[in-house]
């Protein structure tokens, strides 16, 4: 027989994190439209030749739309997937350890009181 370890949010948890998500999805669609910024005009011009060939696949005609689209967009963009955040847990004798990370800026926060140690 399988046991399954369930790892959940306690409600102080997902306020600490809802307050953070909103600051690091800030900075990461703002990194994400400096980036875009500066490679935006070859990129754009580059890909709209292709799609005037029909050579551009549904991903990239999406794309596409989405670079015709005018800065600043409100939040980063994660791809088709999503994937923005990812939740890493760490039983321990102790607790369990809980970190999100976002995936564009790097940034972590801790979600627990026992330390990421």
């Amino acid at each position: 027989m399988n046991e399954y370890t369930k790892f959940e949010l306690t409600k102080e948890q997902e306020e600490k994190l809802a307050e953070w998500l909103v600051v690091v999805t800030q900075r990461a669609a703002k990194m994400q439209e400096e980036l875009e910024r500066d490679k935006r005009p070859g990129l754009l011009e580059s890909m709209q030749k292709r799609s005037d060939l029909g050579l551009l696949s549904e991903k990239g005609e999406a794309m596409l739309s989405r670079l015709k689209k005018p800065l600043p967009r409100p939040l980063p963009y994660y791809g088709d997937e999503g994937g923005g955040i990812s939740f890493t847990f760490r039983p321990t004798t102790s607790g369990v350890y809980c970190r999100v990370t976002e995936r564009i800026t790097g940034n972590f926060i801790d979600l627990d009181d026992l330390g990421w140690g």
